[in-house]
């Protein structure tokens, strides 16, 4: 589960670092479960593919992963 997080927040900080350009990836906060759970959200609105990887990342979070 730590694993499963660790791998979260490092999305959301590659996301970061492409949407705000290189400079801002150092500076910007680890986001809280609240925010890795609405981008766990918006991965599964992509489409079924990746329904199964977003249930597992959902319910880690939600369990205090």
């Amino acid at each position: 589960m730590r694993l499963i997080r660790r791998l979260l927040v490092m999305f959301a900080a590659t996301s970061v670092f492409c949407l705000s350009g290189a400079g801002m990836a150092a500076a910007a906060p680890l986001p809280g479960v609240d925010a890795l759970l609405a981008q766990v959200k918006s991965l599964g609105d992509l489409g079924g593919v990746l329904t199964p990887v977003t249930d597992v990342l959902d319910a880690a979070l939600r369990a205090g992963g």
